[in-house]
């Protein structure tokens, strides 16, 4: 099992300007519950598997750990310390283990593991959305949110939530997820281009500490 203890953050700069043009929501009488990233952190543990998809119809993927737990230890303003532990889990061919990658602990394969799996720059469109099936909200910019189901993914019951683009009439899929509002990670995370699947994190397990 190969280690790397940096796990890597992706970002799509123009989706994460839309998250924060909010300025039209379709209003809801549901009272349905949102989903609602923690401010501060908290003890938990989940294993993702995050695959992505080339043009040519390739695939590569890694599992991803995260552990964090509490600990006795203050800093120096007194707030709380955590321990965190992270991990990923490739496959890699004979061929690229050799030489100073190996011998100084230097093995990098350029895969986003956590991008698309926490997808902060849909934090602002979803924290205001009513998770009930048949929901919709519509953003500033040419994008709505659905919500059209239920799965359970890892043995948590969540809601998919489709995004689209606007154009014309024409919805464009961008993404699906699966959010339960009890758990601060997406269960599945999906993202799309021209239709295609492009990126894939799903959950594997989740337990809060």
């Amino acid at each position: 099992m190969l280690r790397n203890t940096r796990p890597s953050f992706g970002s799509t700069p123009r989706l994460f300007l839309a998250a924060l043009a909010v300025m039209f929501v379709l209003p809801s009488l549901s009272g349905a519950d949102k989903w609602k990233m923690p401010k501060e952190g908290r003890p938990l543990y989940y294993k993702m598997r995050s695959t992505t998809h080339d043009r040519k119809g390739k695939t590569k993927s890694v599992v991803y750990e995260i552990d964090i737990k509490a600990t006795d230890k203050k800093d120096e303003r007194g707030q709380p310390m955590f321990h965190v532990r992270t991990t990923h889990e490739y496959d890699v061919p004979a061929r690229d283990i050799k030489g100073p990658q190996l011998a100084f602990g230097a093995m990098q394969f350029g895969m986003a593991t956590v991008a698309g799996m926490q997808w902060v720059m849909y934090q602002a469109l979803l924290g205001q959305l009513e998770l009930a099936v048949g929901e919709k909200l519509s953003y500033f910019g040419g994008m709505l949110a659905k919500v059209t189901a239920k799965e359970e993914v890892a043995g948590h019951e969540g809601f998919v939530v489709q995004i689209f683009r606007t154009r014309e009439d024409k919805e464009e899929l961008l993404a699906e997820l699966v959010i339960d509002p009890a758990v601060p990670v997406a269960l599945r995370a999906r993202s799309y281009s021209k239709g295609k699947l492009q990126t894939e994190n799903l959950m594997l397990k989740y337990a809060p500490r």
